[in-house]
């Protein structure tokens, strides 16, 4: 949890003891202005010694104007002090309360994501310990088992991912690769995709336009294709059937880009501010897709930033989403480069010149 629960007592000490100076001060002032008028501090307060004796009158007017004006601003911090204790509780326990909501929350999501796949399961085996198991183990039943056992297995790894990537226990294998051989990998991975897309009458439109010659990038190619995948697939998922997905990687100057545009349902303007936080799926899409944890986004957001690269989107809702993944191309000074990716850079061969356009 990211909030802290407030240290009361040392801001009420802080407080109380600023307001002691400031009433004091105060004090000083009008001591100097209706007492002891045109003095300085100084002699201010060496009158008031000598009036101790020549005028005790002057002298216990004084210190009470001191003593008010203190105790006033020692009050006074007391109450600012004990103002923001209230506010800083009130605003702890709703965190607390939010917390504990979306604990709640996440538990349930996760119990029906991976109970769904285990019942199936269950009734497959529940079926086999009875009769007529030749008509249980048809290829049909045999696939749905072997699917409902990726599912469960898949939101497993989903989970673990996430919770590798929030505690920051990812390990990144981040190379020196030429960027042809990126191209070559999102090539692979939209082929991939056109039969899903296909199963939707989704046009799946890729446009890969050459780099330029002697071009390097430095990725972890398992991780960047990772983001690749959780992009083009969110696309194509929500996207209505019919629609339309475009895929396009080019190097513009000295950055690789690749956008992943749909025609599909968009995201909600009250939570694209949310859209890349842990857990968090819009309303519309939980409503399209009751499946998923919503860890997607994240992990791939944060991927792309430990490449040193950006992950942004624009979106209209009904209209369709753009994400585009912006990643620096590397020359000759690729180690350098690796160095502040990771702590014990990868060696590869480096490139004899810089990166062209």
């Amino acid at each position: 949890m990211s909030e802290q629960k407030p240290n009361g007592p040392t801001w009420s000490v802080v407080n109380s003891l600023l307001g002691l100076f400031a009433g004091l001060y105060l004090g000083s002032w009008i001591l100097k202005e209706l007492i002891y008028p045109g003095a300085t501090d100084v002699t201010a307060y060496e009158r008031i010694v000598s009036d101790f004796t020549e005028a005790p009158v002057v002298f216990w007017q004084a210190v009470v104007l001191l003593s008010l004006s203190a105790a006033t601003g020692f009050f006074a911090g007391l109450s600012i002090s004990l103002t923001q204790l209230w506010l800083n509780e009130r605003t702890y326990s709703r965190a607390v309360r939010e917390v504990a909501r979306s604990k709640d929350a996440f538990i349930s999501m996760v119990l029906h994501h991976i109970r769904t796949p285990l019942t199936g399961i269950k009734w497959v085996l529940a079926a086999l310990g009875g009769e007529n198991q030749e008509k249980i183990l048809t290829p049909e039943n045999l696939r749905a088992l072997k699917l409902e056992n990726e599912r469960a297995i898949t939101a497993v790894n989903e989970l673990l991912e996430a919770a590798r990537v929030s505690s920051a226990q990812t390990t990144y294998q981040v190379e020196i690769r030429p960027v042809p051989e990126v191209f070559a990998l999102l090539d692979e991975i939209t082929n991939a995709a056109k039969s899903l897309a296909a199963a939707k009458h989704i046009v799946l439109k890729v446009s890969l336009l050459p780099p330029p010659p002697n071009t390097y990038i430095a990725i972890d190619k398992e991780k960047l294709q990772i983001v690749f995948e959780g992009l083009l697939n969110n696309a194509i998922k929500y996207t209505p059937e019919n629609g339309s997905v475009s895929a396009t990687m080019s190097v513009i100057g000295h950055h690789l880009n690749f956008t992943v545009a749909d025609t599909g349902i968009g995201i909600p303007p009250e939570q694209q501010s949310k859209i890349f936080g842990q857990f968090f799926r819009a309303d519309n899409a939980r409503v399209k897709e009751p499946d998923g944890f919503g860890v997607g986004l994240f992990i791939g957001k944060t991927f792309v930033e430990r490449m040193r690269g950006t992950l942004t989107f624009t979106s209209t809702l009904g209209n369709g989403t753009t994400f585009s993944v912006e990643l620096p191309l590397v020359g000759a000074a690729g180690e350098r480069f690796l160095a502040g990716i990771t702590a014990t850079p990868v060696s590869t061969p480096q490139p004899d010149t810089a990166p062209k356009g």
